[in-house]
């Protein structure tokens, strides 16, 4: 089996004897990094903890809540004669 161009392509591609210009160089070499230190890890690792403790705080008062009814019904069971 031989190939040709242009005659065994499934699309008609060829673009022939044509120059391309020279366009910008995909291989710039990176930025070396500033010496000075980010603190963007602090701030991102104080605002996970804040969330945390919100989080906890709020599920903390939930559960408080929820059990309060019991607790209130336990506290005055003595109470009631039967």
């Amino acid at each position: 089996m031989y190939l040709y161009v242009g005659q065994n392509s499934i699309y008609g591609a060829y673009i022939g004897n044509e120059i391309l210009t020279e366009g910008v160089n995909p291989f710039v070499p990176p930025t070396p990094p500033s010496d000075s230190s980010s603190l963007l890890w602090l701030w991102i690792l104080l605002g996970c903890l804040l969330l945390v403790a919100i989080g906890g705080g709020v599920f903390f008062m939930y559960k408080k809540r929820a059990e309060k009814p019991n607790n209130v019904k336990a506290k005055y069971d003595n109470l009631v004669d039967d």
